[in-house]
């Protein structure tokens, strides 16, 4: 099964929105802040991403387009193959995504 990195936007000021890319096991491999929400989907997939993403899951990775903030709304506690739980943003993951922020 592959590995999953997370694509969520977090904050909208000015018509600016900033996205961060987690990997299941709550590092943050990349963040942007593109023009829009579309410009945004793009933008996860340029070559210095992908680097990125083969870098930390070298044998295959997906990308899951969660849209808004990390809740419990866009990380359910409980999807069909048990990977999306409240730990994922909880603890580690909540860490590397403020941190993600203040670079």
């Amino acid at each position: 099964m592959l590995k999953r990195i997370y694509v969520f936007h977090q904050f909208e000021k000015d018509g600016q929105v900033d996205f961060v890319a987690l990997a299941e096991d709550g590092e943050c491999l990349s963040t942007w802040h593109p023009e829009s929400q579309e410009s945004a989907k793009t933008e996860a997939w340029s070559a210095e991403r992908l680097e990125r993403y083969d870098r930390h899951y070298p044998t295959g990775w997906e990308l899951v387009w969660r849209g808004g903030p990390i809740n419990p709304d866009t990380m359910p506690s409980h999807e069909p193959d048990g990977r999306g739980s409240v730990a994922f943003f909880e603890g580690r993951a909540y860490h590397q995504f403020l941190r993600a922020l203040t670079v």
